[in-house]
């Protein structure tokens, strides 16, 4: 091999062009290095087939590092990058949000990806990993989907943060979104539903949710003092951090207040009575600022203890198990059923956007406006 140097300028670094020949007379290499050391980084190389390219290529990668753009790391792997980003999220994600992330990394990609470099990381890595987990019985498409989300996620940080140079998740299609169809209890099941909840020591809880679609967490993490029962209205303003016994902020764009039906406010009325009378025999000062839904010894009541509740109620009265979530739809489908503005459902149910609750309760809008357009041609016939 030949090589021609050239010294350049102190931040120019220098060039030399690498030429090598076979014996046979084949050209192995013919092209241009241009090379810079910079403290505390070490020394970089650029090629191309030119000097000129050379040259702009290595002014490039100059500006980069100067700007603070550090090199991929060879050696940095996909496991010590997943723990790097989930350890400097907290003040970016949810606590749900990272809690969720954590799992599915741990579970999921960690145990296939982690020990490869990252910057090595490749499309085929990903579509085998996605493949292994869509054969996996025990994971739905939902799952699937999730995990290749979070990968890409996480890869996209990495790109932001010059760690390596594309997010190679982008070079794939995300798998399908799973075609499921949600359960939900019919008016009469409904009717069923808190006809049974007469008897039953978790009327309110049940009774609460179908009456203002509030997500599970956004139930157990009220206060007293979120509720005014004279006007009557709730308004939410936290939810209870998952597995534990504080609230944290909720989901964005969740803050917002909804009117109580009086099958509610007479609900609560009664649970707030009981809640005082409880606080009293334990000689202790009732605050508004307590859990609504809580245990014997005042701790929070969690999501799983709700979903078994409303189990219990549901086998008791004959009706088909659903998850608590079924109650909000139960809400949200009412709400719709009976004319109600999809602008408005959307606000009360707190979603993000409309697109959200269109994609859920699309079908339904579209059975309101065949039902006006009905009413419509109904009223112009008689006009006739």
């Amino acid at each position: 091999m030949t090589a021609v140097g050239t010294r350049r300028g102190n931040r120019e670094g220098s060039f030399r062009h690498r030429h090598r020949v076979a014996e046979d007379g084949r050209v192995l290499e013919d092209r241009w290095e241009g090379r810079v050391m910079i403290a505390g980084l070490g020394r970089f190389s650029v090629f191309a087939k030119t000097r000129d390219e050379a040259r702009r290529a290595l002014g490039k990668r100059i500006e980069e590092l100067e700007a603070g753009i550090r090199p991929p790391d060879a050696l940095l792997t996909v496991g010590e990058w997943l723990d790097e980003w989930l350890a400097t999220s907290h003040d970016r994600l949810a606590t749900r949000t990272l809690e969720s992330y954590s799992d599915t990394v741990r579970l999921h990609i960690r145990p296939a990806l982690g020990t490869i470099p990252l910057s090595r990381l490749s499309a085929a890595h990903i579509r085998r990993l996605l493949a292994t987990k869509a054969r996996d019985p025990r994971l739905n498409a939902t799952t699937v989907r999730y995990v290749y989300s979070v990968l890409r996620i996480a890869v996209g940080r990495a790109v932001k943060a010059g760690r390596v140079t594309r997010n190679v998740c982008e070079l794939i299609d995300p798998p399908r979104r799973a075609n499921t169809e949600i359960t939900l209890l019919t008016p009469a099941q409904t009717h069923a539903l808190i006809d049974a909840l007469a008897a039953s020591p978790h009327e309110c809880l049940i009774v609460t949710s179908l009456a203002t679609g509030l997500r599970q967490s956004e139930l157990s993490g009220l206060w007293w003092s979120d509720i005014d029962l004279g006007e009557p209205m709730l308004t939410v303003r936290a939810q209870l951090q998952r597995g534990g016994t504080t609230r944290v902020d909720p989901k964005k764009g969740s803050r917002r207040t909804v009117g109580l039906p009086a099958l509610a406010v007479s609900s609560l009325r009664s649970h707030k009575i009981r809640a005082m009378e409880r606080a009293l025999a334990e000689r202790r000062p009732f605050v508004e600022d307590s859990w609504v839904f809580a245990h014997a010894d005042g701790r929070p009541m969690q999501g799983w203890t709700a979903y078994q509740i409303l189990q219990r109620v549901l086998a008791a009265a004959g009706l088909p198990r659903v998850r608590f979530h079924a109650l909000r739809h139960a809400f949200a489908t009412t709400l719709l059923a009976d004319g109600e503005d999809l602008a408005n459902v959307s606000k009360l149910l707190g979603h993000r956007d409309l697109a959200t609750t269109a994609n859920v309760y699309g079908h339904l809008t579209d059975q309101a406006r065949r039902r006006a357009a009905d009413r419509m041609d109904k009223a112009l016939r008689r006009a006739q």
